[in-house]
């Protein structure tokens, strides 16, 4: 995977991303429907605009978004942690080790940072729960995920 670039997020790759975004997230099993590249990048760009935001990439020489991660790095009393708000590995790319050669390079810019975890939320028995199992993440047993639709 030597011919693949590993950077920080920029600005400049909204557009990449929001198309990868899109491309990730309508698969199985989220499914989601975004109506249009704009409210993709209005939705990425309230993670980006954050005060202590973090993003990583993984692009192909011509600079094709192969793998993304969004986040916050968050001011947590024992030590720093980094909230992933989206993470997400090119459908034509999954199974083939990027994603976990994309954390683990997550995981050593975070430790260069002085950063002490990660967190983050997935769906229960979908793919990326086992993914990122697989990759020493735990369940916290004493949180729970709420949800209210408003009328």
């Amino acid at each position: 995977m030597g011919e693949y670039i590993y950077k920080r997020y920029e600005e400049k790759y909204i557009d990449k991303v929001a198309k990868t975004f899109i491309d990730v997230f309508s698969q199985d099993p989220w499914n989601d429907r975004w109506p249009s590249l704009d409210k993709a990048k209005e939705y990425l760009k309230g993670y980006i605009g954050a005060p202590y935001f973090r993003g990583f990439l993984v692009m192909n020489k011509k600079e094709h978004i192969i793998a993304f991660s969004l986040g916050d790095i968050r001011k947590w009393w024992s030590g720093d942690e980094y909230m992933v708000h989206e993470y997400g590995v090119s459908p034509s790319f999954q199974g083939e080790g990027f994603g976990v050669a994309f954390m683990d390079y997550i995981q050593n810019e975070l430790i260069n940072e002085g950063v002490k975890g990660i967190i983050l939320n997935t769906g229960k028995g979908t793919p990326a729960e086992y993914f990122y199992k697989k990759q020493g993440f735990e369940e916290n047993e004493d949180n729970i995920f709420l949800y209210k639709i408003l009328k």
